[in-house]
């Protein structure tokens, strides 16, 4: 099944249409090296120039978040949990949402343990796309946890709200 793709990456956002073959995009992403977008249609974030091309593929790596349509997957997978309001940097993109976790975990335990794609719902995303200031909100973003520069409570008063990346241990970037 074909899905609807819009994926960010350094230099430009890519939207298109993706071939489904796992329950989620999610698991696709996690378990895929390449991600084949149909359609593709790629806007600098220097220029705001288009350029549209009827199949690409993409390194998994070039991604460093990508939004999650339906479907959801299987009901019986899915678990009670505790949301956590965060604030990212992930290269040139901004990211707020919720992250989700068991009841009694830590609230940056999803982007500490090593899983290669965090899922945040209700994000919204802000960059800036040819010097003017872009605003998205997706239902789930699916965000590359090596790729995140830092990570915060956005519900965290004071100068310093966000806890660095790299004051992660070793073994959890």
């Amino acid at each position: 099944m074909r899905i609807a793709f819009t994926g960010y990456a350094a230099d430009c956002t890519i939207s298109g249409e993706v071939e489904l073959d796992s329950d989620r995009l999610k698991d696709q992403l996690d378990g895929d090296e390449h991600v084949v977008v149909h359609r593709a249609v790629l806007e600098s974030l220097h220029d705001g120039r288009v350029i549209c091309v009827p199949r690409m593929e993409l390194d998994r790596d070039d991604l460093f978040a990508a939004e999650a349509v339906a479907p959801r997957g299987p009901r019986g997978r899915r678990i009670h949990t505790v949301r956590h309001a965060i604030v990212a940097t992930c290269g040139p993109y901004r990211i707020e949402g919720l992250v989700h976790e068991r009841p009694g975990a830590r609230p940056m335990a999803a982007i500490q343990s090593g899983r290669p794609i965090v899922s945040v719902t209700d994000a919204r995303v802000t960059f800036q796309s040819a010097g003017q200031p872009v605003r998205r909100h997706a239902v789930t973003l699916l965000v590359d946890s090596s790729r995140l520069e830092w990570v915060g409570d956005a519900r965290a008063q004071g100068p310093h709200p966000a806890i660095s990346a790299y004051d992660f241990p070793t073994e959890m970037r």
